[in-house]
């Protein structure tokens, strides 16, 4: 078990993590140490002899920190600081990563319950806390902050990596100690604990342990992610998003419309999405636009039903903050709009202008459940911002308590769509996927599309998708690739210009982005269809590979030969891409690290290319002893190429039985 109860400490030791809170005198973590997946030895963070924890929470209220610690210090550095809640159980319970141990203290002078909760996985470097208080007392209480956790600060940015899944950021350094980063709210939140057992509930804080070295870091962030947001993993279809559609008369838009998707279903396209203005006249009043949806609503329905009848999804840009100039919305309720302190509104621009908590966060909700009535199964939300509102009237006080409740009720609505089975994506941080999204921008930049186009746009594409993968996974990565114009420019691809259409859903899907391909219309002649055919069927079909590891092996410059690789160990598979970008042949030598891909120690190849099976001969020892492969490749001007390897178990006698055996595939 990764949590058990010994006397009166709660033991937290898992592959990745040893933690002792001894409860004998208030809690105290008295010894911390971390192990990342590929180290071998622990490394101390906090020790009993040392400095250690002053507290493991604390709670503000009335401007005054009221510590969840010892009640009398261990260390003379927190000598003046003095814990006033006293342990009442200790407990454990089964989790949805691991165990989670339970430390329920009391303080009767503050008329308050606070319980630690702590989770812990044997199978990935995950550790997870977060804190509720209860009001036990007779009189409200009001709650400016609480502090979930406390730690020193020097192994925060080698092997420990702090995650969250609140609006903003959370960690502090030095608000409490020298030298220490600390994780609460990061303004006062104001909340209100009513007598009879009110209760507030903190985020979730995450520590993540990782090799120091980047590409080891990336790995592992993005497999515990995959165990934290399973829920990103359904939506991975692979997506057309229309935009720039227009209808010849609007009585014959249903029979155009009906072709379009035809030819998208024809291509292997899985989802249909829509751009902001494809549907409607605006952001904010979501009325269907009459040039194509004569009927209104019921030409809406028709369309979504269109797209399910061909087996595909339907996805609607939808944003929650923002009610453009012109929106009808808008002009009723200018009362609903953020302000500064100064009285002044916000641009209608796509960083939001409206509050949640006026009027209009009722209005979007009902929106959404209108849009999910029609059908569409994801929501593409665009301006969620972090913009101050000091108008008087809404549902808020301080600014603190704004964005609190902000969070709130964008995590209910999260949860809202995903009980109906509806995703949604948001241009943020890893703490919207926390929160409950589904994908958020991973390198794409609306700036290249300013100021590029054709492959020049493509390969600043793949050079923001390449470094973003450093601390976001493919798969939970959002971004597009524009076949017409957008901000101006777009790959120029059509039948006289397939290297754009090749390198362009080379840079999408060969990069491990599902979403998605953005025009009006999905292929221009049979070249192109057979391109965007191929590569989708190669998605679909190694999908685990797409939802796996991302390794960064030659960074795309617009000059040299690019590589990465896609790997998955749970189905020991790894998938080598290749790009030439340049009118030349180039050759290429690369060390492929398929220890990610299971492979340990040296293996055995029998080479596969294009679905004949070659065989140079008698087996041979091909990786090193940490599982490395060296290929070397040679591509011709432009060419795109996918290897696939496959490690298995060696099926004839020799030295090497037993041992994994790679199996490489090759096409175009």
């Amino acid at each position: 078990m990764p949590i058990h109860v010994n006397g009166q400490k709660l033991c937290i030791q898992t592959p990745f993590v040893k933690r002792d809170v001894d409860t004998s005198d208030g809690p105290f973590s008295c010894d911390v140490f971390i192990k990342s997946p590929d180290d071998a030895f622990w490394k101390p963070c906090h020790h009993r002899g040392g400095w250690g924890l002053p507290f493991e929470a604390a709670i503000q209220i009335d401007g005054r920190w009221h510590d969840v610690g010892p009640l009398r210090q261990h260390c003379a550095l927190w000598a003046d600081r003095k814990g006033c809640f006293e342990v009442v159980s200790l407990s454990v319970r089964p989790g949805r990563l691991g165990d989670i141990g339970e430390i329920r203290c009391r303080s009767p002078e503050l008329g308050l319950e606070t319980t630690l909760h702590y989770e812990a996985s044997d199978e990935l470097p995950i550790f997870r806390k977060w804190v509720t208080v209860r009001n036990i007392g007779i009189r409200p209480v009001t709650i400016q902050n609480v502090c979930v956790e406390i730690f020193y600060s020097v192994r925060v940015g080698r092997n420990l990596h702090f995650l969250h899944d609140f609006r903003q950021d959370t960690l502090g350094r030095e608000r409490h100690f020298a030298g220490y980063h600390d994780v609460q709210f990061p303004g006062s939140i104001d909340v209100v604990l009513e007598p009879g057992g009110s209760e507030l509930e903190s985020f979730n804080h995450y520590a993540v342990a990782t090799p120091e070295d980047p590409q080891g870091r990336a790995v592992w962030m993005g497999r515990s992610l995959k165990a934290l947001i399973p829920w990103a993993l359904s939506s991975q279809e692979t997506t057309f998003k229309f935009s720039g559609f227009l209808a010849d008369n609007p009585q014959s838009s249903m029979v155009q419309w009906t072709r379009l998707l035809d030819d998208c279903h024809e291509a292997g396209f899985e989802k249909i999405a829509f751009f902001y203005d494809q549907l409607f006249t605006n952001t904010g009043d979501f009325a269907p636009r009459q040039d194509l949806f004569p009927r209104g609503e019921a030409d809406l329905r028709d369309l979504v039903r269109l797209i399910h009848q061909r087996g595909m999804k339907a996805a609607v840009y939808a944003s929650y903050s923002i009610a453009v100039h012109g929106s009808e919305v808008r002009e009723k309720h200018l009362d609903w709009e953020c302000c500064d302190e100064t009285g002044r509104t916000f641009d209608p621009g796509a960083f939001g202008n409206m509050c949640f908590l006026s009027g209009w966060g009722d209005y979007m909700l009902g929106k959404y459940d209108w849009l999910c009535g029609l059908g569409f199964d994801e929501m593409l939300i665009d301006g969620p911002t972090d913009i101050p509102c000091h108008r008087p009237g809404h549902r808020h006080t301080g600014l603190g308590n704004y964005h609190y409740h902000n969070w709130l009720w964008e995590k209910r609505l999260f949860q809202r769509l995903r009980d109906r089975g509806v995703t949604c994506t948001v241009p943020r941080d890893v703490n919207y996927l926390l929160m409950g999204s589904c994908a958020m921008p991973g390198g794409y930049c609306e700036e290249d599309y300013c100021h590029s186009q054709g492959l020049q746009l493509l390969a600043n594409y793949r050079a923001g998708v390449y470094n973003a993968r450093s601390h976001s996974p493919a798969w939970c990565a959002w971004g597009h690739i524009a076949t017409s114009a957008y901000h101006g420019h777009s790959i120029n691809a059509d039948e006289a210009h397939l290297v754009n259409y090749e390198h362009g859903l080379a840079s999408l899907f060969g990069y491990g982005n599902c979403r998605c391909v953005v025009g009006s219309q999905p292929f221009w002649g049979d070249k192109t269809r057979e391109i965007v055919s191929r590569w989708i069927n190669l998605h679909r079909q190694h999908r685990p590979l797409f939802t796996g590891d991302f390794i960064r092996l030659a960074p795309p410059d617009g000059r040299h030969m690019e590589a990465v690789l896609l790997t998955n160990h749970e189905i020991r598979q790894a998938m080598l891409v290749l790009i030439n970008p340049s009118p030349h042949t180039q050759n290429i030598s690369l060390l492929l690290p398929l220890h990610y891909a299971g492979a340990d120690g040296a293996t055995s190849v029998t080479q596969r290319v294009d679905a004949a099976v070659t065989d140079s001969g008698s087996p041979r020892d091909v990786t090193d002893t940490r599982g490395n492969l060296f290929v070397q490749w040679s591509l011709k001007a432009y060419e795109v190429k996918t290897v696939l390897y496959q490690l298995a178990v060696a099926d004839h006698p020799d030295d090497n039985a037993g041992k994994p055996q790679i199996l490489q595939f090759a096409g175009t």
